[in-house]
């Protein structure tokens, strides 16, 4: 739903089904926004924002995740600049990250279209 979003504003999106791919795309392509869920069995998504940082110390981040708390929410903002955000949803589905980039390669924005 988030992507469908997301490419209807004019972004360009590429999913990953889970933080290893996710980081094999941040390693392939440039991404300047990072959306991914804390909470996914393969990898955190605190451990995909720490290596993302590594790869484009400049990405921007924003982790969502159903299980809120603290001290998740701190260690997510200790990976660098990230926003937090808890959610109510009851899906299962959402152990993924996405990253949104514009075409012309600058800073995630609407693209002219």
């Amino acid at each position: 739903m988030l992507s469908y979003v997301l490419e209807r504003e004019g972004y360009d999106v590429v999913l990953a089904e889970g933080g290893g791919a996710a980081v094999k795309i941040l390693n392939a392509q440039g991404i300047d926004l990072l959306i991914s869920d804390i909470r996914m069995p393969d990898m955190s998504g605190v451990a995909v924002l720490e290596a993302a940082k590594r790869i484009d110390p400049d990405i921007a981040g924003i982790m969502i995740t159903a299980y809120a708390s603290t001290a998740t929410a701190v260690e997510a903002l200790r990976s660098g600049p990230a926003t937090t955000s808890a959610s109510r949803s009851t899906s299962t589905s959402s152990s993924s990250s996405s990253a949104a980039h514009s075409s012309d390669g600058n800073s995630a924005r609407r693209t002219s279209g």
